[in-house]
This record gives structure tokens, C-alpha cells and sequence, in this order.
């Protein structure tokens, strides 16, 4: 098996992160445990040869539907522009457009930066060893995802 090559539970996990962009659920549909599905879906998200065969996916598809993100945000501004003119105003399309323009220029963040060092109790930090030892040991049980030890 080369370098690049995907085993079938990682290329039905590409195929499932499509329909949504939710890497944990794409993660439990491919058949990963749900349990250790959010630590997986980030260590299949951050191997090069699966970025490149999303992304590969990902540009099928634009060619298949004849838009992409030139031709969605051109739509988004339009929409924007249509709402704000006339008789009529539409404050909620004009941002709704706006939204959805700010959220792909990752202008709006959903995650906290926390800074300084986490308070996490003696218990909530084995549950978490924990999560990553089965979430370890499942990628390694994959013939190409040989990975060393978290210990």
C-alpha cells in the first residue's frame, strides 16, 4: 500500500465529510467509533493524502454542479445587493448574505482561545487519556495509520 493510498473506512469517512462538513459525525457514519469520533476525524483531517482527496472530491463536485466559491459568493453578493435597493428593503436576506459571506471568510469563529493553562480535574483528565487511547488505538488498527504511542 503507497504512502498516498486510502483504506476504504477513510475514503467512505471523505465521502461522508461532503454531506455536511461535520468531520465527528462523518467520522461515526464511516463507522469509526462515536465515542473517540471527534479525535479520529482531526487526525484524518490533518493527513496530507486525506486533505488532498477531499479536496479532490470537493472539486469533482464544483465541476459537476458548474459553481464554485467565485460563483457563490458573486450569488451571496448579489442577493446582498437586491435586498438593500428598491422599494422594498429586506434587512434579513440583505444579512443573511452577509452571515454566510462573513462565515467564508471565517470572519466569525465558533471555537474560544483559551489562554494559560486548562483546570481540568484529576477525573475529566483520565476520561480524556482515555478518549485518546481508544481513539489511538482505532487508527492504529488501520494498516496505513501506524502511529506511536500517546504515553
Amino acid at each position: 500500500m503507497s504512502k498516498g493510498d486510502l483504506t476504504a473506512k477513510q475514503k467512505q469517512f471523505c465521502e461522508e465529510y461532503l454531506i455536511d462538513l461535520n468531520a465527528t459525525q462523518a467520522a461515526i457514519r464511516a463507522g469509526y467509533s462515536q465515542k473517540t469520533a471527534r479525535t479520529i476525524a482531526a487526525n484524518l483531517l490533518a493527513k496530507m493524502n486525506i486533505k488532498d482527496y477531499v479536496q479532490g472530491l470537493m472539486d469533482k463536485r464544483a465541476d459537476k454542479t458548474l459553481y464554485d466559491q467565485e460563483y457563490v459568493i458573486n450569488g451571496l453578493l448579489e442577493v446582498h445587493r437586491r435586498c438593500m435597493e428598491g422599494e422594498f428593503i429586506n434587512p434579513a436576506g440583505a444579512n443573511k448574505a452577509l452571515e454566510l459571506l462573513g462565515k467564508h471568510k471565517r470572519m466569525f469563529v465558533d471555537k474560544v482561545e483559551i489562554e494559560g493553562e486548562l483546570d481540568l480535574n484529576h477525573k475529566s483528565f483520565e476520561q480524556y487519556i482515555e478518549i485518546k487511547k481508544q481513539a489511538q488505538k482505532e487508527l492504529s488498527d488501520e494498516p496505513n495509520n501506524r502511529i506511536k504511542d500517546l504515553n
